[in-house]
């Protein structure tokens, strides 16, 4: 596999992956190397594909070839105008740095001004990364969330405190 070769990019399938063609006609899809995208259907995700196809649809692009994943797609960097397209996408908010493969320290700092500025997903108080949305479990609690129920539960523990106490002055 060439280290890096120049392609068409002919369809944005979400905000991290993409179908190029090359000169002889062939496709391949590439996943973005370093960030993960919020699904197409978590909030923010069809933000982040459009973003995608506005700065890489229809353009030639270089892609720097990484590896191929367990699916067959070619993971790397697309360079468009400059910059990588997953850099343009973390730095603007709509995708997360990657957590379980590697990544850059340029993402991490793209991600983290991103979230310290609500760009994007980061407007939201809680966005669900998209390795959890795709898990199927159930985002967890905000600390709102939490410092809530146990507010409720220590009213309630109070309260059959209060209750108990009650009984034994009644006798009962």
């Amino acid at each position: 596999m060439p280290n890096r070769v120049t392609v068409d990019v002919v369809e944005i399938t979400d905000g991290d992956t993409l179908t190029v063609e090359g000169s002889t006609g062939h496709t391949e899809t590439v996943r973005l190397w370093g960030i993960d995208a919020p699904e197409t259907s978590q909030p923010y995700g069809s933000d982040a594909t459009a973003v995608a196809r506005k700065v890489a649809e229809g353009k030639r692009v270089d892609v720097e070839l990484i590896e191929r994943d367990h699916y067959g797609r070619v993971i790397g960097r697309v360079h468009v105008e400059g910059t990588t397209l997953g850099r343009t996408l973390t730095r603007s908010g709509y995708a997360w740095h990657g957590r379980r493969y590697p990544t850059s320290f340029q993402l991490k700092e793209n991600e983290q001004q991103a979230r310290r500025e609500g760009r994007g997903l980061w407007s939201q108080p809680d966005p669900v990364p998209p390795w959890r949305h795709r898990s199927g479990r159930p985002p967890a609690p905000s600390g709102k969330e939490v410092l809530n129920s146990l507010g409720w539960m220590a009213l309630g523990a109070v309260g059959m405190v209060l209750l108990f106490v009650l009984l034994m002055m009644l006798g009962a």
